[in-house]
């Protein structure tokens, strides 16, 4: 039976929450309908799911959607909201009678005080919620989203739109510290920040059983993004000094790159080095790979700049160079 849902997605990157969410529904073949599209503004996005496992899915993957709620009622005003929640089926609530549960309110456009806050809250008294509030560690949190408008110089006096759902579960937000540049052992001037990486990750549809690669990979910032969904990972660059982790650090605290700063490290500390095939040194105007066939994606983040200390690399047609093993492997 379909389930009918509310997104809360992120503030950031608003134009690719529509696609990343098309994107990690078709690789999990899943039949997502819903209310907007990549020109929304509103962080508000109403779900037609299959069932709450869908939801799951979609969470597990997602960096674009902080969290989806399993929608009890809507409405463009506070007795509309009522209304809606009393049509609600009586036996889908009676789960959550007499568990301990917390009720959260989120504003988008405007802030409201604590007080008015506490008098929405005493409007939904009526739901049939018999157990103690418990805000620290409650079995189910349930939110109540009033959106007031798009325009930020002239929010409206009165919520526009009004959601009220039992939250199913949150997205992926917290890989954005896990895979933080701070914390990272490897890093360059052009290392891409994990939230576009990630992004990139699953519109290119990276999951485990799947070869991707990056033919400008730089500091492997997209290929890690693409190993943490489970793809096996290759990559190439034509500055030797980023493949092989030569050269000037880009630490402020550092002259050198130390000898363990090379891209492998990155997917060791994150304990993915399993995945990482191989990074060799090579231009993508003259590729070294067959003409045929070899990865399930190509996802990569093209030069717009000279940020790195590039030097340019002459052929020698007269010197033989040893082929990398993953050029034996194609040969």
């Amino acid at each position: 039976m379909a389930v009918e849902c509310v997104c809360l997605l992120a503030q950031e990157h608003v134009k690719f929450r529509i696609p990343e969410l098309h994107s990690i529904a078709s690789i999990h073949g899943i039949n997502l309908s819903h209310d907007g599209s990549s020109e929304k503004i509103s962080p508000f996005l109403k779900l037609k799911m299959p069932n709450l496992s869908c939801c799951q899915q979609i969470l597990e993957r997602s960096m674009t959607v902080r969290y989806i709620l399993e929608l009890w009622g809507s409405g463009s005003s506070v007795d509309e909201l009522v209304r809606s929640l009393n049509q609600y089926p009586p036996d889908k609530m009676e789960p959550y009678r007499n568990t301990t549960f917390r009720i959260n309110i989120e504003t988008y456009n405007k802030k409201i005080s604590q007080g008015q806050k506490q008098e929405y809250i005493k409007v939904l008294s009526f739901l049939p919620l018999d157990g103690k509030v418990n805000l620290n560690n409650p079995e189910h949190e349930f939110s109540l989203l009033l959106d007031f408008g798009d325009d930020n110089n002239a929010a409206t006096d009165k919520p526009c739109q009004l959601f009220f759902g039992r939250l199913i579960g949150q997205g992926q937000r917290h890989l954005l510290k896990k895979f933080s540049l701070k914390t990272r052992h490897f890093i360059g001037n052009t290392s891409m920040d994990p939230l576009l990486s990630f992004l990139m990750a699953n519109q290119g549809k990276a999951r485990p059983g799947t070869l991707i690669f990056d033919p400008f990979v730089g500091t492997g910032s997209i290929l890690l993004a693409c190993a943490h969904f489970g793809g096996h990972v290759i990559g190439s660059d034509i500055d030797k000094n980023l493949v092989q982790g030569r050269g000037k650090s880009s630490r402020a605290n550092c002259k050198w790159k130390a000898r363990d700063e090379v891209m492998r490290t990155n997917f060791r500390q994150a304990g993915l080095e399993q995945l990482f095939v191989d990074a060799i040194i090579a231009d993508a105007s003259r590729s070294v790979l067959r003409a045929t066939p070899i990865f399930d994606a190509i996802i990569t983040d093209p030069p717009y700049g000279v940020r790195e200390g590039v030097r340019k690399l002459k052929a020698d047609n007269n010197r033989k160079c040893q082929s990398s093993p993953y050029q034996q492997l194609q040969a």
